[in-house]
């Protein structure tokens, strides 16, 4: 995304960087093993346990079942993609070589010879550090200039790995030039783009030179899980660790969200009612230099990786952490704080309800917008100590009845996916009672029914979606619009994972997340690779190219079963029944709905976007991206003295310059960052429009009794 000043195309922008940040961690999982106790000390990975790992992988998967070549071949693809996703270390041919001498190691792999990582990490680190000196040649020569003529192409898997030593060097510098446009774009001089650029590939070798040897076993295990298909996984202990923590919502810790600002760890923001907010020392725009734990020397966490630097400050509630601290100021200020760990409850991750107030056709409505950002939870459901989505979203939907709300949007355009069990139960709410999903495991196949019956809310209701709605939300939306209980508005369609996954924890503290089966919609069509078709389709960035199950590599194809829609979702005697949603209402909802979005100028923005990525056909000329850039700042310039000359609207509020580091290998051109949000949320054109749906779907569909 181009960054420009505050404007209403800026909004649309941020909204989108939003949705492109969320993380895969599509789960939609069934704990198929009994919880293990977790390992004090994460004990080193083997290469003489790959086989058995693998031959786990193996027993459980839904397709595979047994070794074989087409399946080394995978392994050994993705692992070298992996090693060089930018396909700026190795040449073509010797990309190519490199994946038939892993295909072929992979037997000697899983009988215990893994010689040929440690051979392939050597040769990868001495690239790493060639390229550094390349670059650093490049941009520190006193007749370095801008290139306006300089061209990337944006996907690497179509640019693929360079022909020859010419072309490699023409498009790493290529990637500079654009790298330093962005810094340069940003605010900073030449003179410090040219050394944040090079201090940023110093830390890329850095961190390759640190990788250990268990992480090659580590690396190569995920990558055979990659090539069963996208979701399998292996997490090591401490990825499945923080798994665990993204699921269950909660951790202990301080509560302080940090960012890699050219490899120093900053304070980005310190969360409400957390441990460090209530000792009240640190502030936003703190640098960290040091983490001590209550017992043991001070570590220099300079240059260490973000995630190594988090699992220092997090630690057991009641335990104290230590912190050395420099803070910007004339002169700057160095200091020691600390800070009893805590719990830190992950709200902003939690479910929420807001009313809105809009008014069609003369009336005014009040509308309940539920957003649920995943199917979280964790441990035994019976417990009603413990923290699950589907007991906030009851909790928040008799809030709605109480609130005598004349509509519903629930909001899954955010939610990656979560746990199965919880996703059937907040579906069934929205029915009387009948199967929800059926799941397909082996050569059997079960329905998953509403397990309590009853319904939560039976007044109109529309489902919001995108291409990053995933796994378990597809559930939710697809049964609904299955039983024609609500309308979809969103992307085109969902992300299209139709698979389920299962853990299998290990003693070890490790754990394999396999796919084990496939679900199925109550019509019978799978959701894998088609997802869920929105119903009132809203203009979007995020097209199949760019995000969904479809562009994933070696994903798996859909498939069908014997609908199962039950006739009692509906006709529960003596109870309130819903309005269904007919095709007719939909065409006139979609009427309604086109020419709203024909004079919405976020949406003309969207459409703008796409044109200048179909006419780049992939490819980008930094002459090009400046020209963009240069319009749009002077088109923002007259729509910001239109706003000053205008009488200023009571509420209106500036949109900040946040930028947080990307954690990841960063794309050619990129310049490492990523837009943030500022604490406000920011602007939902899809939200909007789809709360303008809801309330079209109320004053047409008859009042419920």
């Amino acid at each position: 995304m181009r960054r420009g000043p505050d404007t209403s195309t800026l909004d649309m922008r941020r909204y989108l960087a939003r949705l492109m940040r969320i993380r895969f961690h599509l789960v939609g999982w069934v704990l198929l093993s009994a919880l293990a106790a977790p390992a004090a000390q994460a004990a080193p990975l083997l290469c003489s346990e790959v086989q058995e790992l693998e031959r786990q992988f193996l027993k459980a998967h839904i397709r595979y079942g047994a070794f074989s070549p087409d399946l080394d071949e995978k392994t050994a693809q993705l692992y070298l993609e992996r090693l060089d996703p930018q396909r700026m270390l190795f040449l073509d041919g010797e990309a190519k070589r490199q994946k038939q001498q892993l295909a072929r190691a992979a037997r000697d792999i899983r009988n215990g010879n893994c010689s040929q990582l440690r051979k392939l990490h050597s040769e990868v680190l001495a690239r790493t550090q060639r390229m550094e000196a390349d670059v650093r040649a490049f941009v520190v020569s006193p007749s370095y200039a801008l290139d306006p003529n300089a061209e990337i192409v944006l996907d690497p898997e179509e640019r693929g790995w360079p022909a020859n030593d010419a072309e490699r060097t023409r498009e790493l510098q290529a990637a500079v030039h654009f790298q330093i446009s962005n810094i340069e774009n940003g605010g900073d001089s030449r003179e410090k783009a040219r050394e944040r650029v090079v201090r940023r590939y110093e830390l890329r070798a850095k961190r390759v030179e640190e990788i250990s040897y268990d992480e090659l076993m580590s690396a190569w295990l995920d990558a055979f899980a990659g090539a069963l298909d996208p979701h399998s996984n292996y997490f090591s202990q401490e990825n499945y660790d923080d798994f665990k923590i993204q699921m269950r919502l909660s951790l202990d810790g301080i509560g302080v969200q940090l960012q890699d600002r050219d490899g120093s760890a900053v304070v980005q923001q310190i969360m409400k009612g957390s441990a460090a907010e209530k000792e009240g020392t640190l502030r936003r725009g703190d640098q960290i230099l040091e983490v001590s734990q209550e017992r043991g020397d001070p570590v220099d966490i300079a240059d260490m990786d973000l995630d190594d630097i988090v699992r220092l400050i997090r630690g057991k509630r009641g335990t104290k952490v230590k912190l050395t601290v420099i803070r910007d100021g004339s002169p700057p200020e160095r200091f020691q704080v600390a800070i009893v760990r805590d719990k830190i409850d992950l709200e902003e991750q939690a479910a929420k309800l807001k009313l809105e107030d809009v008014t069609v056709d003369g009336r005014k409505l009040k509308l309940a917008v539920l957003e649920l950002p995943g199917f979280y939870g964790g441990g035994d459901p019976r417990n009603p100590m413990e923290r699950l989505a589907s007991r906030d979203v009851r909790r928040l939907l008799e809030q709605a009845r109480r609130e005598q709300a004349d509509g519903l949007l629930l909001d899954l355009a955010f939610n990656g996916g979560g746990l199965l069990d919880d996703a059937v139960r907040i579906a069934g709410f929205f029915i009387h009672d009948g199967g929800v999903v059926a799941v397909r495991e082996g050569f059997t196949s079960h329905v998953i029914r509403d397990p309590e019956g009853g319904i939560g809310w039976v007044g109109p209701m529309v489902v919001l979606t995108s291409r990053v709605s995933a796994s378990a939300s597809e559930i939710v939306a697809g049964a609904l619009k299955d039983y024609r209980r609500a309308v979809v508005v969103g992307d085109e369609a969902t992300f299209g994972k139709g698979t389920v996954q299962s853990m299998i924890e290990r003693n070890e503290g490790d754990a394999l997340k396999v796919t084990t089966g496939m679900f199925f919609r109550p019509g019978g069509a799978s959701t894998q690779n088609e997802g869920v078709r929105a119903d009132v389709v809203l203009p979007s960035l995020l097209t199949p190219d760019v995000v969904g199950e479809s562009n994933e590599k070696f994903a798996l194809p859909p498939e069908n079963v014997a609908p199962f829609v039950s006739r009692s979702a509906n006709a529960a005697l003596g109870r309130a029944r819903w309005e269904p949603v007919t095709d007719k209402l939909v065409a006139e909802l979609v009427r309604r709905s086109s020419q709203r979005i024909a004079k919405e100028p976020a949406y003309e923005e969207v459409r703008k976007e796409l044109a200048e990525r179909e006419s780049d056909h992939g490819r980008l000329k930094l002459s090009t991206l400046i020209q963009r850039r240069e319009e749009e700042e002077r088109r923002d310039a007259r729509k910001k003295q239109a706003a000053a000359n205008a009488k200023p609207s009571a509420g209106a509020g500036a949109a900040g310059g946040a930028r947080t580091a990307a954690i990841g290998p960063p794309a050619p051109g990129s310049d490492f960052d990523a837009e943030a949000s500022d604490d406000a949320e920011p602007p939902r054109p899809d939200r909007d429009e789809a709360l303008r749906v809801l309330a079209d779907l109320v004053a047409l569909q008859p009042k419920q009794s």
